[in-house]
Order: C-alpha cells, then structure tokens, then sequence
C-alpha cells in the first residue's frame, strides 16, 4: 500500500500520490502529480488579488489543480483579519463553483472557520493541514465535514490531538519540510498505536475518497 503525502511545496518521489502547493504566480510544472493553487493569508499585502482570484478560476475551470489552498486565517500575521476573510471566502466561492477541496492555513482561528463554514453553508471539504488545535476543536471540525492533516508531530500539544481524532478525518503531509513523508507515517502509526500497514490503508482510502481516486496503488 502507497504513501500519500496530501501537502506538500516540493515533489517527493516517495509518495505514490501527492498534492504539491503551487508558487504564488500558479505556474504548473510539468510533473505527472496533483497540485493545488491558493492565496496564502501570508501573502495577501504583496499580491494582486483580483488577478491572482481569476487566474486561480481559470486554473479550476481547466481542471489543473485538485483543490483550492493553502489559504486561510491566520491571527499571528499582521494582515488585518477582515481582509483576510474577505480573500479567503472568495477563494471558497471559487471551490464551492467547481466543487473542489480546499486545503486551510489556520492559525489561532478554529472559531473564525467554524463560524464561516455554518454561516456559509459549506459542504465541499476541507483539509486543515498541519493542524494543532485543541482535540475539543479538533472534533467540531470533523463534525462539520474537515480533514485534520498532520505533520511534524514532536510538538506535545499536536501528538494528544493526533492521538484523538478519527481516523476516517486523517491525513499525512511533510509540508515545506525537507523529511520523507515515510518518517511522518512511521511517528503516526506509533502514535496511534496502529501497524503501518494499516495507516497506510487509511489514508489511501481518506484521500480517494476526497479526490475520487478507485484503483489502489501497492
């Protein structure tokens, strides 16, 4: 059974499949992988953002990107939080109109998306990557239809969280971090207390749920 690394900035040629996070001017390279394409809350000052909602459409439109992200909040930057979920919700209108995942930045703001997604409505998925909220908030996500993605885990607080959710709402990422998506498998599967072989199974069948993948890769 395969590694799935679901976030990632660099191509990893030990993941069976992977969804690499595209640079701020959303060129797609020539790689047989998935990508995704978003308007980090990071970058909002530096950017253009009616051009880059468009070109992120456009992308959506032609089919070349399989989900919407990373984007998100972020209540550690300097980016006024009205403009950030000014941006960020035009990027899940984009996501809602062509039916894609969105992959979310979140930092201090589990209350901000849980308000967004009920007020809104939304129903199309979203992964919260590197996810390290509280296990309580952990479970209203999941509740409400979100994928917690994990990483690096030697952080104490992301280890009690990991150990707590379940495992259908799971996925693994490196992230921007130089490691093999295989060590992140390898610390999860410890954590959890689950044979390697089996997290791997529960993974693959998260992510081809998501991304409507049928044929199982060995």
């Amino acid at each position: 059974m395969c590694y799935i690394n679901c976030h990632t900035h660099f191509y990893d040629n030990t993941a069976a499949y992977q969804i690499i996070n595209l640079t701020n001017d959303f060129t797609v390279p020539d790689i047989d992988t998935f990508f995704s394409a978003g308007i980090h809350p990071w970058n909002i000052r530096e950017q253009a953002i009616d051009d880059l909602l468009t070109g992120l459409d456009i992308l959506a439109a032609q089919g070349s990107i399989v989900a919407i992200g990373e984007c998100g909040l972020d209540r550690a930057c300097d980016i006024p939080l009205s403009t950030q979920k000014s941006v960020f919700t035009s990027q899940l209108d984009i996501a809602t109109a062509h039916q894609l995942p969105v992959i979310i930045h979140n930092v201090k703001a589990d209350s901000d998306l849980l308000q967004i997604r009920k007020a809104r409505g939304i129903e199309t998925p979203w992964i919260l990557h590197g996810y390290h909220g509280s296990p309580e908030n952990a479970r209203k996500l999941t509740t409400m239809g979100c994928m917690l993605s994990f990483g690096d885990d030697r952080n104490s607080k992301v280890r009690r969280v990991l150990s707590s959710v379940h495992t259908n709402t799971l996925l693994l990422e490196t992230d921007d971090r130089f490691m093999s998506i295989a060590t992140i498998y390898a610390s999860a599967a410890e954590i959890l207390n689950l044979e390697l072989t089996v997290l791997k199974k529960i993974i693959f069948q998260n992510f081809a749920t998501l991304f409507n993948i049928e044929k199982d890769v060995s």
